[in-house]
């Protein structure tokens, strides 16, 4: 190989470096479902890469609960999970959701980087003797 070849493999290669270091991190998420949720129930904890691109995004559809109601939501509330210090805790997102419903979401935008998980806050405005039922909860991060 001629010296002009190697500087040119090596350069080529230097690049393709820099643009593998330099792509943006791609979104994170996970599936699942809860039965008989209540208040203080508390989600799964991720890990956020913090990308500036990506909002944190819950969604849930078809939804029952242990009483009749009118009103059909839950309340969740976002929190970073801190080792050394009492837990963060981010603003409140009320989603609706009822039987045979369509994906409703709620979003926290980007709170950069940490561990998070979700707890349930109030289901239809009660914070307590209603539990929630869905077949579907998701997290975009």
């Amino acid at each position: 190989m001629t010296f002009v070849r190697k500087s040119c493999a090596v350069l080529a290669a230097a690049a393709l470096m820099v643009l593998a270091l330099a792509a943006p991190a791609s979104a994170g998420s996970w599936q699942s479902s809860f039965a008989e949720w209540t208040i203080g129930n508390k989600s799964r904890t991720w890990s956020d890469s913090g990308s500036p691109a990506n909002s944190t995004v819950l969604s849930i559809k078809n939804c029952t609960y242990s009483s009749d109601v009118r009103q059909q939501w839950i309340t969740f509330q976002l929190h970073r999970d801190d080792t050394w210090t009492p837990d963060e805790n981010y603003e409140l997102r009320g989603v609706d959701c009822w039987r045979n419903s369509g994906i409703h979401t709620g979003s926290w935008g980007n709170k950069g980087k940490g561990a998070f998980y979700w707890t349930i806050w109030s289901v239809c405005g009660y914070r307590n003797l209603m539990y929630a039922t869905t077949s579907y909860v998701a997290m975009t991060f």
